[in-house]
């Protein structure tokens, strides 16, 4: 703040936060990267420090997007998603802290539960949170409180994630990411690392049509970039790693969930953040059409 618009008795120091930058759109951070070189003066105003919390996205697409912005802020500070048993202890606390009475209290879902479900929004906690919170609301009725499942909260969300999802990919992104990640009745899903090849070959589509579909879920938080290659995966192999995330994982294992098939390995998978839960099963590929020639010497 300028030193001519703080009142003269105020002799410390002022921090602005801003946050939730993570939730704007490639093209908003676009916009938001303009506007950080167009107030940048701002930034270097004495007695003010600014703390600007996003994801490494944000502060690629913002921060870093021009020299002059990115040589007033240092390098990022990354902060480690909570672990599971980190996310359990932050439930315990909370129902601990929200009980008014010394009446036994039941729990919306058990804390070890809600660490599952927490590990499909990869640190996202007020996504995960907003989970618990709408699908609490969605069960309550008559025949008494009672603590949700992974399976009911799945159940009783599924349909309104989907729709959500689907309306924010496109019904063609969409229906691309169902046949990559859950596959057929035959196909086991992918509930770990896949890459834009492996879609392709899921979908039996082509890679240049399967880009801008692959594009799009990335953009719109579908899918997650990996750090590292999950163990069992050659780190040489070509290719970004990812694996679905947030509302759209929800979605999905609502939908395999629907068919009686079991969504127990995505849960434990990123509750216990073993890597190799989380290993892509062998694609099947078609048997290739006979050739002319092959078909004459049959005859």
């Amino acid at each position: 703040m300028p030193s001519e618009s703080r009142p003269r008795s105020w002799g410390g120091e002022l921090v602005f936060f801003l946050n939730n930058l993570e939730n704007l759109s490639h093209a908003d951070a676009r916009h938001a990267a303009g506007l950080f070189v167009d107030v940048r003066d701002l930034f270097l105003a004495d007695h003010a420090h600014w703390i600007v919390c996003g994801t490494t996205e944000v502060d690629r697409m913002i921060l870093r997007a021009t020299p002059q912005v990115s040589g007033i802020f240092p390098s990022a500070l990354e902060l480690e998603p909570l672990t599971a048993a980190e996310v359990a202890d932050l439930l315990r606390r909370r129902y601990s802290a929200m009980q008014r009475s010394r009446s036994p209290v039941i729990p919306p879902i058990s804390p070890e539960d809600g660490a599952m479900l927490c590990g499909l929004y990869h640190g996202n906690l007020r996504s995960f949170l907003k989970l618990l919170q709408d699908a609490v609301l969605a069960g309550a009725g008559p025949g008494g409180a009672r603590a949700l499942s992974t399976d009911r909260v799945l159940s009783l969300m599924g349909r309104e994630h989907i729709r959500a999802v689907e309306n924010s990919l496109g019904r063609t992104a969409w229906m691309y990411l169902v046949e990559t990640v859950k596959g057929t009745q035959r196909d086991a899903p992918i509930w770990g690392a896949f890459r834009q090849v492996d879609a392709a070959s899921r979908t039996q589509k082509k890679p240049p049509v399967i880009k801008p579909h692959f594009d799009t879920w990335i953009e719109h938080g579908a899918i997650t970039p990996l750090a590292t290659p999950p163990d069992g995966q050659d780190p040489r192999s070509r290719g970004d790693r990812y694996r679905v995330s947030g509302n759209a994982a929800t979605a999905l294992a609502a939908l395999v969930l629907a068919e009686g098939r079991d969504v127990q390995p995505l849960l434990s998978g990123t509750a216990a953040g073993d890597q190799a839960l989380l290993a892509i099963p062998a694609v099947t590929p078609k048997p290739a059409k006979p050739t002319k020639a092959q078909r004459r010497g049959r005859r």
